[in-house]
Formats: C-alpha cells, structure tokens, sequence
C-alpha cells in the first residue's frame, strides 16, 4: 500500500526477522487464557449442521468508502460494491488454524482480491531470530472471554497484515446441537510502509520485532483483548459466516 517512503538500513534485519535481543522464540504471556477446542464447546465435529454448503464461508463485510479507500492505499476508489470476507481455516491437533483469509471487491468494473495466508509449517532457524520453533499460525486459536468463545489471529500478504476476529457464536434453528452455528465479528489492517528493504522469505510479520514489517498486537500475541486496537485499523464487521465451512477439522 502506499505510504510515505522511508529509507530504513534494516535490510538484513527485515530480511531475517531479527529483533533487538537474542530471544529465540516468541511465545504468548503466561497469563495467556488457554486454548479450546471450539468444537468441543458447540458440540460436534463441525460445530452442528451438516457438510458445507459453497458459498458459506464469505459474508458480506460491512465497512464505508473511507475505510476501504485507507486499507486499498495503492489506487484511488470509485464506487466500491460486494465487499465480502472469505474465510477458509483448518484446525491442527494443537487446535490452532491455519489458512486464508480473503478480502475481496468490485470497483470500476473490476474484482479485486486481497489473499492474507497463515501456513502450517514450522519457522525456519535462525540464530537469535525471533520465532524459532514455533508455527506461523500459533497465535490462531479460540479462547474464553467472559465465558463466551473468540477468536482472533494473524494473517499476511505481501501488502500488510490482518486480524480475523470472531466474537459471537451463535447456533440456529434446533435446540438439540444440530442447529448451524454461525460467526460474527470483524476484520482489521495494518498495511506496511513504502520502503526500499526486502520483506523475510523466513518469518511472516509477527515474529518480526523491528523495522517496517513489524505487524505484531500484544491483543493478538497474548489474548489480553479481544481487539488489536493498540497497533490495527478496523476494517470493517460481518455476520453470517458458517463455522463449518471457515474453521474445519477436516478437508472438504
């Protein structure tokens, strides 16, 4: 996204994700709230209903011109129309997500798609690099607040990073857990800055603690809010979207 240009000498520390002191990891404060298994808690493999339906996994994102002119950044809007969120997840045995979430549009005739990723693969070794031994998706899970399930958790493009926030369940229809359980919340931005240092091909933003593509929340990294509003911008809200067809315990 455009940004006012920067020249930062930071280019080897972007490129491998180091920080300022020799930690070897970044892990969640130990007074994170534990992780659940969201499908323990509704009930059901899926959550209730049956097998996904296509479609199920977008809702329309409720957000103003403003809003998305600030998160597009790189080209001036006309008349943004169908803005939507898809959210494609899968849960790994340690009930943590990884995946895709996408942000997509029509404008001036045209669709635009903005695809934020969170792999499943373990972060390559680096001496005195943040991250080491951890997962780019550890921060994804659900946890209780107020004795109710949410979630967040860190996605990437090559443009910034996003926050997936999810803070209503609810379950339709039947009073048997059968019912479709469906989710609501929001989705925010932090877009990087133009500047002339290399993005790391070995650490997504969260695990970098210094120069430009530095995207970490403390309320994503520690769960001690449900929002990051301490370093994001709200993009935008949704409701709608099928538990079954966006956070899977299996593939479809």
């Amino acid at each position: 996204m455009k940004k006012t240009n920067l020249l930062i000498p930071v280019l080897a520390l972007s490129l491998f994700g180091w920080g300022c002191s020799k930690t070897t990891s970044v892990k969640e404060d130990a007074s994170s709230p534990a992780v659940i298994d969201i499908d323990d808690l509704i009930g059901g493999n899926n959550g209730g209903g049956t097998t996904p339906v296509a479609g199920e996994n977008a809702a329309t994102l409720v957000t103003t011109y403003a809003q998305m002119n600030a998160y597009v950044a790189m080209r001036p809007l006309n008349n943004p129309t169908n803005i939507k969120v898809t959210v494609d997840l899968q849960k790994d045995s340690r009930d943590r997500y990884y995946g895709a979430v996408m942000i997509s549009y029509m404008d001036n005739g045209s669709e635009y798609r903005g695809v934020f990723q969170s792999g499943n693969a373990e972060n390559y070794g680096i001496k005195y690099a943040n991250g080491n031994k951890m997962y780019e998706h550890d921060y994804n899970y659900w946890w209780m607040d107020h004795n109710a399930p949410v979630f967040s958790g860190y996605f990437q493009d090559q443009w910034g990073g996003l926050v997936l926030v999810i803070d209503r369940v609810t379950t339709q229809g039947n009073n048997d857990g059968m019912g479709k359980t469906v989710l609501s919340g929001s989705v925010w931005y932090r877009n990087f800055p133009t500047v002339q240092s290399t993005q790391s091909p070995y650490r997504k933003c969260w695990f970098i603690s210094l120069g430009p593509f530095d995207c970490r929340s403390t309320s994503v990294t520690s769960k001690n809010a449900i929002y990051p509003a301490d370093t994001y911008t709200k993009l935008g809200t949704f409701t709608g979207l099928s538990k079954s067809a966006t956070f899977k315990t299996s593939a479809y």
